[in-house]
């Protein structure tokens, strides 16, 4: 689909799949938009069984979660570390 869309990978990094499982996969940088709010982000050329999904990096750049009872995203507050 990115391919489709025109993007393009800019390196390869390595990913850890649940089972322990490494992948090298293509990563690239496109915007991304959801619910009107839109966002330039990393994203991931996955394998072509794969479906899309919105990973952990794009959820915490647009400040969403998953309520996974209600299948939903939602808005959460963004949290910003303290350096002493």
């Amino acid at each position: 689909m990115l391919a489709k869309l025109g993007v393009l990978p800019y390196k390869k990094s390595v990913f850890e799949i649940a089972d322990g499982k490494q992948l090298e996969l293509e990563v690239g940088r496109t915007w991304v938009r959801v619910d009107g709010q839109q966002e330039f982000t990393q994203v991931v050329f996955g394998v072509e069984a794969t479906g899309a999904i919105l990973g952990a990096v794009t959820l915490e750049e647009m400040a969403l979660a998953v309520d996974p009872v209600g299948r939903r995203l939602v808005p959460v507050n963004k949290l910003l570390m303290r350096v002493f």
